[in-house]
Parts: structure tokens; C-alpha cells; sequence
């Protein structure tokens, strides 16, 4: 009887220190803002070993911190980080970064790549020249890369990737959950699945925005591209109905992307797109992406070689445009003399991801054959870091020919190279690299279509060898501010205030975790239930004062700038003094403005020179000193002019203040007012005759100076 009387005891104090648990939990997790964790509700029961307690994310999520020793963990979601393209270097740039900054920081990274670990490293280091260390580095592997593969959905792209994203993400969220998620590939469809489930600070690095403006008025221009078929752009009713698809799609990314706590996007035209699109302009910052321009200005360059190499560096993509390449290149061949054709080829390199990227290099292999060219044409895929290199060493020319290139990491180092680039002109190549002012050296050249590419490397072929060293040397110094170390200093810059700070409100959060675990999953012992009651108790009450001091982190970042404060809210509003940066007009922010942007060109100073010789010569020229003199002089005439006034006015009002004082003595008034009438008569004429003189002294000057 005593022992049932125990154990019926003993189940109700279970049951209500598991409502009590589950209670604190659900209140701490309303502290958050809206993020959510999933709950179990099972009751102790008094033949259970280890109770469910809360559900396998937040189950996995402790066990994590329990096997790592309560490292903090960092997850970037790159599910193809084996790959060759810009976003990868930025990938392994951003992991070295962390390591340097914290080394206590456990990074795993999710990838769909079936390769392990030892050689993703080892492929870095050969592709990019960036080592990694392996002692606190993971990867976890996915198996629904499928889902987000572009094959997968004829139509409705876009949506169908974003949405199988989710998939892939919560494949992810259910093998692992990280305390700060970033993303480097663009799925941001996942941002809410991380931050409201698996209650993650998230930030993210935007290489391209999914949905731009500009596709917007490509289909409703209807104009044929790559992600705008033929037979929808001919039919108007098929083209509303695209736009009408495209603006909800950016109402739904616009709603996931401001889930991203830190956003940092890689050039000017990305910038002004996700602002467009996002609205949390507090939040994004521009970190233009690594580019080893180290490495690439120690390759040596020949002024004048044998044979005229035109080198493109891009990944096998359809938005990479590689026809155009092979387009402008006949064109180029159609150009030139017999002697120039037989010095002249073109060399393709780039990366494959998939067998679909392999198939497109065989399309364009066919297509050079088409226009008989292919003894002109190399393809190189998937080289090594040090084979890129030397194919660098042997061109003159690089090309690109991608419509709104984000950035271009390949254009940058082709500059750094000291090749003689021809980029397209849109995007961050115009924007960013390629800038061009008036009466300065050119660093590059800028080309929209096959005849335009195909007449600028006419023109670069038919250079002297001084004219192609100076825009070499030109190009290498404008490339300094895209290196590796430029882009680790801000990265880390923007994350010291963001996730330094939310680091360290993670610090708390765990210990929560951990506390809600331990007191879910250890049953009461039987045999000390006293103790045992006491030392439950204790943990809740520390969940408390975990909660207590959540408050305190968040108004913490608040103070840092994380969140934005009423203050910064209040300044963010007032954009009276602000200038825009595209049209220059005043009162609104760049990524507000809606016109067309202005380029304002200022004279050089020897075209200031040679307009004042110019004008000394016809007898025009005008000095400074003299037109400071010619101002005063006519404001002292002015001055002389409303004093003679007053003057005259005040002598009409004593004369008729004579005129009426009286009868008696109308003789002596008259007199006076004859008196006063020729004075103010002899004044006047005083000042007539000076203006004269001043008149007569001006026109002397002028025929001094004609003289």
C-alpha cells in the first residue's frame, strides 16, 4: 500500500513539473519574436527510462551541443559547394574568415556533393588556392539536391526551385540545427524555415536576386531571353499572365528574404535590386566577393605575343550567354585580315555542375562548328587553379558576355592578370568594375551585342604594344580594393556587429536548451524523490532567469545596431538632405529612385586651359579680379542711385510742407523753396554727371585691355 501510494505520488509531481517545463519553454519562446519550437507534450510515466520530451529538432539541436561541448554552430547552406563558380570562393572565403576570427566555432557546411570531406577540401585548395583546416569543419550530406535542380521544372521555375528548397531545407533542419544559419546560394525561401523552426539568427550573402525588375520589364517588353521563352514572348496574353506570376513571386520572396537578420549582397546593382525587393535597407550591406588578385598580378605578361589569345572564364550556364561569345567571335574572324585570322583563337573555361552543364558544352562545341571555327576554339573544363593560370599567362584579350552580371570574379581577375577585358555593358561589370570617366585611362571596354564585342577586339588586336601596357597597368590598380583580405575585413566587419552579438545571445539560449532537456529527459528517482523534486525545481528556475537575461540580449542589439533602434528609424525617415546616387536628385534614397540614372561629365583641367587661351586669344577672356571690381562698381552705383531718390523725395515733402505752413510770410517760404529746388537740382546733376564719369572710366578700361 505505502509503495503505491509512492508511486502514485510520484506520477502526479511528474505530470505537473512536465506541464511546468513545457509552460517555461513556450513562454521563453514567445520572448523571441515570433520564433517557435515544436513541443511534446508526453507526460512521465514511471516505466520510461528517458522521456521523449521536446521533439527531434530541439532533441537534436541539444544532443549537438552535448557531443560538441557547447561549441557554437555556424551552418552555411551551399548545396553545391564543389563547384568551380564565384559563389564557391566566396563559400570557402567566408568559412576561412570564421576560422580566423573564431576558432571555437564549430562551421558545417550542407552540401548535396557525394564527395568526402578530405577531397572537397583538398579541391578547394586546388580550384581557389584557399586553404581550410579540418579540425572544426563538417559537412552533412543532403540527398534532395534533386529537388532544387532546374531540369526538375520545365515550367514555373522560379517557384518550383524555391519551393523545393524548402524541401531541402528542412532535410537539412532535421539532420542538424545550427545556432546561425547562412546562406550562400540564394534559397531564401529557407530563411523562415530556419529562423521560426529551428529558431536560428540568420544572415545571408546574395550573389543574384531570384526575381529582378529588370525581368520584370524584359517580359513585359516581351523580349525573348533564356528564361522568357519565344513562344510566350510573341503572345500577349501569355506575357500578362508571366507578369502577373513574376509580381506575386516577388511579394513571396520579398516576405522570405526579410527573415535575414545581416544581409550582405556583392555589388551596386544587387544592392539597388534587393532594396527594391526586401525594403530592409538598415540591413544590407555591400561586400564585394573575394578575388585572389594576389596570386593573379604575380602572372607575368607579354607586350606583344606570337599568337592572340581570347580567354573566357565562366561557368557553362545558360545565363553565362556562351553563344554570344562564339557569335562575336565569327564576327571577329569576319573582320580580319588572313594574317590576324591565323593568329587569333578563343578559349572556353568554365566549370560543369551536372550532367546538363555537360550537355550545353556539347551544344556549344556544335554551334563553333556550325560557323566553322571550331580549329579556332578550345574548351577547357573544370581546370585546376594552377592550369588557369597558365591559360591567363598565354591571353591578351578576356571576354564576358553575361546580360546583368551580378559582379563578375572572373572579370576581376582577368584584370588582375593583366588581360585587356571586354565585359558586358549592364550590371556590376559597368557599375562596379569597368568604370569609365571622361579624360581618364580606360581600364577595359564595355560591348551589348556581336558586333559591338567583335569591333572592340579589332581595336585591341590592332593596338601598339605601349597603348595595351598602359590599360593593363591601369586595370591592375583598380583591382586592389576586390582582394581576398578586403573582402574577410568586411565580412567580419558586418558580423562583429551582427552575429559577434548574436553569438553571444546564443550563449544563454543554449544553457536554456540544455536545461529544458536535462529536466524533460531524467526521470525522479524513486529512491530520493525529495532531492530529486528540489533539483528539478532549481532548473526551472534558472530557465527564468535565462529568460531575464534574453530580454537584456535583445535590447543589447539593439544598442549595437543589430535591430534597428526608434533613433536609427527616425533618421532612416528623413531624407530631405539626402542625394541620390543615380538620378542626383534630392529628397529620396537610391534604391527609392525610379528614374534614369545621370552621368554627370565634368571638363578636365586642360580643357579649362585651353578655353581661357582660347579666349585670351579672341579678346573675350575676362579675369577674375576684374569681374569682382565690375560687381562692386555697379553696386555702388545702385547704392548712389537709391540714395539720389531718397533725396529728391525728401525735398518734394519740405516743399510742400513750405507751400502750406502759411499766408504771412509767402515770401520768405518762396525764396526758401527756390533755395532748396536748386540745390537738390545741383545734386542731381552732381550725381548724373559722376555716373558719366564712371561710364567714361569703364569704357577707357575696356580699350586698355583690347589693346
Amino acid at each position: 500500500m505505502a509503495s503505491s501510494i509512492v508511486d502514485e505520488r510520484q506520477r502526479h509531481h511528474g505530470l505537473i513539473f512536465e506541464l511546468h517545463v513545457n509552460a517555461a519553454v513556450l513562454a521563453s519562446t514567445r520572448l523571441r519574436q515570433g520564433e517557435l519550437f515544436l513541443i511534446s507534450h508526453t507526460p512521465w510515466r514511471s516505466d520510461q527510462s528517458n522521456s521523449p520530451g521536446p521533439a527531434i529538432i530541439l532533441r537534436n539541436k541539444t544532443l549537438l551541443k552535448n557531443r560538441l561541448n557547447g561549441k557554437t554552430v555556424v551552418g552555411i547552406f551551399h548545396p553545391y559547394c564543389n563547384a568551380g563558380g564565384g559563389g564557391e570562393r566566396v563559400l570557402w572565403c567566408a568559412i576561412r574568415a570564421i576560422q580566423s576570427q573564431y576558432p571555437d566555432i564549430h562551421v558545417v557546411v550542407y552540401t548535396g556533393d557525394s564527395v568526402p570531406a578530405e577531397d572537397l577540401l583538398q579541391n578547394a585548395f586546388h580550384k581557389f588556392n584557399i586553404r581550410i583546416q579540418n579540425n572544426n569543419i563538417e559537412f552533412v550530406k543532403l540527398y534532395k539536391r534533386s529537388w532544387v535542380e532546374a531540369q526538375r521544372y520545365p515550367y514555373f521555375t522560379l517557384l518550383g526551385q524555391s519551393l523545393g528548397s524548402l524541401v531541402l531545407g528542412t532535410e537539412a533542419l532535421l539532420k542538424l540545427v545550427p545556432d546561425v544559419f547562412i546562406d550562400t546560394m540564394g534559397y531564401s525561401f529557407t530563411f523562415p524555415l530556419f529562423h521560426l523552426l529551428g529558431g536560428c539568427t540568420v544572415a545571408c550573402y546574395v550573389h543574384y536576386p531570384t526575381i529582378s525588375t529588370d525581368m520584370l520589364g524584359q517580359v513585359a517588353n516581351r523580349t525573348a531571353a533564356f528564361n522568357n521563352n519565344t513562344f510566350i514572348s510573341r503572345n500577349p496574353i501569355l506575357s500578362q499572365a508571366k507578369i502577373i506570376y513574376y509580381k506575386l513571386f516577388a511579394y513571396m520572396y520579398g516576405i522570405s528574404g526579410r527573415y535575414a537578420q545581416t544581409i550582405m549582397v556583392n555589388s551596386s546593382w544587387t544592392e539597388d535590386h534587393i532594396n527594391q525587393i526586401w525594403n530592409v535597407p538598415l540591413r544590407t550591406h555591400k561586400v564585394y566577393p573575394p578575388c585572389d588578385v594576389k596570386e593573379f598580378l604575380e602572372i607575368p605578361v607579354d607586350c606583344d605575343p606570337q599568337y592572340l589569345r581570347i580567354i573566357a572564364v565562366a561557368q557553362f550556364r545558360p545565363e553565362k550567354d556562351h553563344p554570344l561569345m562564339i557569335r562575336s567571335f565569327y564576327k571577329l574572324m569576319d573582320i580580319l585580315t588572313d594574317e590576324e585570322k591565323s593568329r587569333v583563337k578563343l578559349v572556353l573555361v568554365g566549370s560543369c555542375r551536372n550532367e546538363e552543364d555537360q550537355r550545353r558544352v556539347d551544344d556549344y562545341k556544335r554551334l563553333s562548328k556550325h560557323f566553322n571555327i571550331e580549329n579556332h576554339t578550345e574548351f577547357y573544363v573544370n581546370v585546376e587553379f594552377n592550369e588557369l593560370k597558365h591559360l591567363m599567362e598565354e591571353s591578351t584579350i578576356g571576354l564576358h558576355t553575361m546580360w546583368n552580371e551580378h559582379f563578375g570574379i572572373s572579370i576581376v581577375e582577368c584584370m588582375a592578370s593583366g588581360l585587356i577585358m571586354v565585359a558586358h555593358k549592364s550590371g556590376g561589370p559597368m557599375m562596379d568594375i569597368i568604370i569609365h570617366s571622361q579624360g581618364s585611362q580606360p581600364i577595359g571596354f564595355l560591348g551589348s551585342d556581336e558586333m559591338e564585342y567583335a569591333d572592340i577586339m579589332r581595336q585591341i588586336i590592332r593596338m601598339k604594344p605601349k597603348q595595351r601596357e598602359l590599360i593593363r597597368e591601369a586595370a591592375r590598380e583598380s583591382v586592389a580594393r576586390f582582394s581576398d583580405e578586403s573582402f574577410e575585413k568586411e565580412f567580419l566587419r558586418f558580423n562583429n556587429h551582427g552575429l559577434t552579438a548574436l553569438f553571444r545571445a546564443f550563449a544563454h539560449q543554449r544553457y536554456c536548451f540544455d536545461v529544458v532537456y536535462f529536466a524533460n529527459t531524467h526521470p525522479l528517482d524513486s529512491k530520493n524523490f525529495p532531492k530529486s523534486f528540489v533539483l528539478k525545481y532549481l532548473l526551472l528556475l534558472a530557465e527564468y532567469c535565462l529568460i531575464i537575461t534574453r530580454k537584456l540580449d535583445l535590447q543589447r542589439l539593439i544598442n549595437m545596431s543589430i535591430l534597428p533602434s526608434s533613433a536609427q528609424k527616425k533618421s532612416a525617415l528623413d531624407v530631405s538632405s539626402v542625394r541620390c546616387q543615380k538620378c542626383l536628385e534630392m529628397g529620396h534614397w537610391t534604391y527609392e529612385c525610379k528614374g534614369k540614372r545621370k552621368h554627370v561629365d565634368r571638363p578636365t583641367r586642360t580643357d579649362q586651359l585651353k578655353k581661357t587661351l582660347k579666349q585670351i586669344e579672341t579678346g573675350t577672356y575676362e579675369d577674375k579680379n576684374d569681374i569682382t571690381k565690375k560687381t562692386k562698381a555697379i553696386k555702388e552705383k545702385k547704392l548712389r542711385r537709391n540714395s539720389s531718390s531718397s533725396s529728391d523725395s525728401s525735398t518734394e515733402d519740405s516743399e510742400e510742407s513750405s507751400s502750406d505752413s502759411g499766408s504771412d510770410d509767402s515770401d520768405s517760404s518762396s525764396t526758401g523753396s527756390e533755395s532748396t529746388s536748386t540745390d537738390s537740382s545741383s545734386s542731381s546733376s552732381d550725381s548724373t554727371s559722376s555716373e558719366a564719369e564712371d561710364d567714361r572710366k569703364e569704357k577707357n578700361r575696356k580699350k586698355v585691355r583690347k589693346h
